[in-house]
């Protein structure tokens, strides 16, 4: 796949996948239908930019359902709905800049959301949530 490509993956079902799928720079993850979605596993964005992930479906993922880090911009994250996940739902961290967390329905879960990276570090990670 190239990186460089604008691309949309289009998730028809509900696909099972274990651990942490990447997602390269340039990608739209859109569900297509009712339910379409992720169960067992996740997505990791981390180092890109220009990424959508929008109307998916993630279930009893094995780690965080959406993990944002190491300096990953320009990211959409809209009308998910997340829900009994072992780790975070959605994690923005480690210096993760002009993210958009809008219309996600988040639920049975004790650990919905990570926005930022530690007390050390909290210069380096913005977010923003609508």
């Amino acid at each position: 796949m190239n990186l460089t490509t604008n691309e949309t993956v289009r998730v028809s079902g509900l696909i099972t996948i274990s651990g942490m799928y990447n997602v390269a720079s340039n990608k739209t993850v859109i569900g297509v239908g009712s339910g379409s979605g992720i169960t067992g596993g996740g997505l990791n964005l981390s180092g890109v930019r220009n990424v959508i992930i929008r109307n998916m479906v993630f279930r009893n993922a094995s780690d965080d359902s959406i993990n944002v880090q190491t300096n990953t911009t320009n990211v959409w994250i809209d009308h998910n709905d997340l829900a009994s996940g072992y780790d975070g739902l959605i994690d923005v961290r480690r210096g993760s800049d002009f993210i958009t967390v809008s219309r996600n329905r988040l639920r049975n879960h004790d650990k919905s959301m990570l926005l930022g990276h530690s007390d050390d570090n909290g210069s380096r990670t913005s977010a923003s949530c609508a």
